[in-house]
């Protein structure tokens, strides 16, 4: 039995709106406007986290350990507003491409909140639409910099999305497949 008040009427406006969604949001996604980052191929781990930890300090950002062991401190994250990375707790544990890959990330972070300000990067970010988007970007340019350490991306892209629609919602509109599928799409073709 449906849920009260859905209706197959409900159903379909909301399918085509998903497809609405996912197609105009793919065309931001893939937006070359944060990819000019190039990687040479076979490329050292240890150049690419230097690479990474001099262009966030060069724009003026630090470098902060979380100290918790709380599901939010096991992330990675960027503040704009005080310009700092927090790290995440065992950050000194990983490896060092996991170091460089997560910065590399960050960096396009950094890279949007200064084309857009800081003001304007957390608004974004806190709507569906938008953090999909800011975080695609992101994850596009992690995966061109995975390919250049020389390191596997078999199934990275699905377990990208299926981070994505865990951890960025709020996705109450879209299932968890549409998701992955739309991740998967749009990094594997990166």
């Amino acid at each position: 039995m449906p849920p009260v008040g859905t209706t197959k009427a409900s159903d379909m406006r909301q399918k085509i709106f998903q497809r609405k969604f996912f197609k105009s949001n793919k065309e931001a996604a893939r937006s070359t406007e944060f990819h000019d980052l190039t990687f040479s191929e076979r490329m050292s781990a240890d150049s690419l986290l230097a690479f990474a930890e001099s262009s966030i300090a060069r724009a003026g950002y630090t470098f902060t350990t979380k100290r918790s062991r709380a599901v939010a401190a096991k992330m990675t994250t960027t503040d704009p507003v005080t310009k700092t990375i927090w790290l995440a707790y065992g950050w000194d544990k990983k490896s060092i491409a996991e170091r460089a890959l997560v910065l590399i990330h960050e960096l396009v972070h950094v890279r949007q909140a200064e084309a857009w300000g800081a003001r304007k990067f957390l608004r974004r970010y806190l709507m569906a639409r938008w953090r999909w988007i800011i975080e695609m970007q992101a994850y596009t340019v992690s995966m061109k910099a995975t390919r250049a350490l020389g390191l596997s991306t078999d199934g990275k892209a699905k377990r990208i999305g299926k981070s994505i629609h865990k951890n960025y919602g709020p996705w109450v509109l879209f299932s968890k497949s549409e998701v992955v599928n739309s991740t998967v799409e749009i990094l594997e073709g990166a």
